[in-house]
């Protein structure tokens, strides 16, 4: 009954659209508005990916206090570059695992490969600051 009345009065029933009306445009807005909120930063993104792989990584069993081994790839179009690179990773106690020009057709699409390998301790926050 009580909605009858209102309904039979214009100015109460204009009312009621008008306010439904703004509160589905407004819940839009703030819906786009609080999606917008939840966006990472470069260096939140970054302190997920480190966090997660941590996580997975405990889960395996692998303990990221002990030494853990990395390795490195590097490519260059020059073979002098990456001898260079080779030798500065060598002084800073790099393992060389294979230097080699990669599979190419004629001379100008040779690429060189550069794998190098070292076992280190990274914490969760040396890996999260880059």
């Amino acid at each position: 009954m009580r909605i009858r009345s209102l309904l039979s009065f214009p100015h109460h029933f204009i009312f009621l659209i008008t306010i439904t009306f703004l509160i589905l445009c407004c819940s839009a807005r703030i819906a786009d508005l609080s999606a917008q909120s939840h966006k990472l930063s470069k260096k939140e993104l970054r302190i997920a990916l480190v966090d997660s792989i941590y996580d997975a990584a405990i889960l395996r069993g692998l303990n990221p206090k002990d030494p853990l081994q990395y390795d490195y790839y590097f490519t260059d179009a020059t073979e002098k570059h990456i001898e260079n690179l080779k030798e500065k990773l060598e002084q800073d106690s790099f393992e060389i695992i294979k230097l080699s020009p990669g599979d190419y057709v004629t001379q100008e699409d040779k690429i060189w490969h550069l794998q190098a390998r070292k076992n280190k301790v990274y914490s969760r926050g040396e890996l999260q600051a880059g």
